[in-house]
């Protein structure tokens, strides 16, 4: 196994808007689907590497909210030990919304392999709230939220041992924002976590990243985006992502 009998983490496999919402909040209604590919370097307990996330997404909007799922599929490749391919925890999420508020909630699902160390072994559970102001061609959404584990493991167990999770790490209970400001096709945003309680109690995170979305000739829209962290310790090295997004 890939972690095995590294030092435990009470930390789990989906974050803040895994379901999509960097950007200007697109509310247009119907059916889309996209894909989402991420690569991910971490350095941390021991381990140095990267894991690659692909994200297929389905979501549908309506004309007052949007409900969404993910499911992921996760590579994690540590240096001096072996690779793990598996699924991560599928991911459900339902905003509602009314003026420039919107209200939402993200669901994390224990069925990923948590046995691999690429998904936690609970139910996570993280509403927030957004708010979206527009002015001078530019976009404003400031996102706050509280994630809260509704189980008391936060990790997986093979052979008696505890295993850790790289993928998306964040505390049981935790306050969560983002701060994005979007200009044409360009989204350039803040976002962090600050630990409420266990051993990272008072610890705080925060990431700074860039986004590009265009729509293509044939339909679809691209996105490009890149994070790095801001603050230390820190939860990853660096993020560069691409995807792809489609309505019917």
């Amino acid at each position: 196994m890939l972690f095995l009998g590294l030092g435990a983490r009470s930390w789990a496999a989906c974050g803040l808007c895994e379901c999509g919402c960097r950007g200007p909040e697109d509310r247009t209604p119907g059916w889309a689907a996209d894909l989402d590919a991420r690569l991910v370097g971490f350095a941390w307990d021991g381990l140095r590497g990267n894991y690659t996330q692909l994200l297929p997404r389905l979501q549908w909007t309506g004309a007052r909210g949007r409900v969404a799922g993910v499911v992921p599929v996760v590579r994690a490749d540590a240096r001096g030990a072996s690779a793990e391919t598996g699924l991560g925890n599928p991911t459900l999420h339902a905003d509602v919304w009314s003026g420039p508020w919107t209200l939402s909630v993200q669901l994390e699902l224990p069925l990923g392999d948590d046995d691999k160390g690429l998904a936690a072994d609970h139910t996570g559970v993280l509403p927030f709230v957004a708010y979206t102001a527009r002015g001078g061609g530019w976009t404003l959404t400031p996102r706050f939220g509280y994630r809260h584990s509704l189980d008391s493991e936060g990790h997986g167990h093979v052979l008696g041992h505890h295993v850790p999770l790289l993928v998306n790490p964040h505390a049981d209970d935790e306050f969560v924002y983002q701060l994005a400001a979007s200009r044409a096709a360009v989204t350039a945003y803040i976002d962090g976590q600050h630990a409420l309680k266990g051993e990272e109690k008072g610890s705080g995170y925060s990431a700074a990243g860039m986004a590009y979305k265009r729509p293509l000739r044939a339909g679809p829209a691209l996105r490009l985006w890149t994070e790095w962290p801001l603050t230390a310790p820190r939860r990853f090295e660096w993020k560069v992502g691409a995807g792809v997004e489609g309505r019917f």
